[in-house]
């Protein structure tokens, strides 16, 4: 329980507020931090505090400033949370649903063809294989007669 945060009800709320925000689930973020998902659940009942370099590493991954979690002031998101937040195809904002839709589905298309090409790989290493185990056949036999 190793800290010099006081853990505090402000505190604790401003850490609910951002996870929420965050769209992350708590499990995601207890990953993201290699934390056990009950480390975050005691910061946020305040029978817990965060170490220091915790709490800017969960700051860092919900995209707030670590100032705005302790006080409440200052700015609240980080720049980089921003534009983190924006979802962006071919340098312009996803705005419609039907957009975002169109995204997906080409989304979908790319991955299906990188699944192609993963086969394909897989293929060609096999052939490279047969053809070498072919190649030391034929020179065994040679040597062999």
């Amino acid at each position: 329980m190793g800290s010099n945060l006081k853990m505090n009800k402000a505190l604790a709320e401003r850490m609910e507020e951002a996870i929420l925000e965050s769209g992350m689930s708590q499990a995601n973020i207890s990953r993201a931090m290699s934390v056990d998902p009950s480390c975050i659940t005691r910061w946020k009942k305040q029978t817990y505090r965060p170490r220091t370099k915790q709490l800017q590493q969960f700051a860092d991954i919900v995209g707030v400033e670590v100032e705005w979690l302790l006080t409440g002031r200052g700015e609240r998101t980080t720049t980089k949370t921003e534009k983190k937040r924006k979802p962006e195809t071919e340098g312009h904002e996803i705005t419609t649903n039907e957009e975002l839709r169109m995204f997906l589905k080409d989304l979908v298309v790319a991955q299906a063809k990188i699944i192609e090409l993963q086969d394909e790989v897989l293929l060609l290493r096999e052939q490279v294989s047969l053809g070498g185990q072919a190649k030391n056949l034929r020179a065994r036999g040679k040597n062999g007669k």
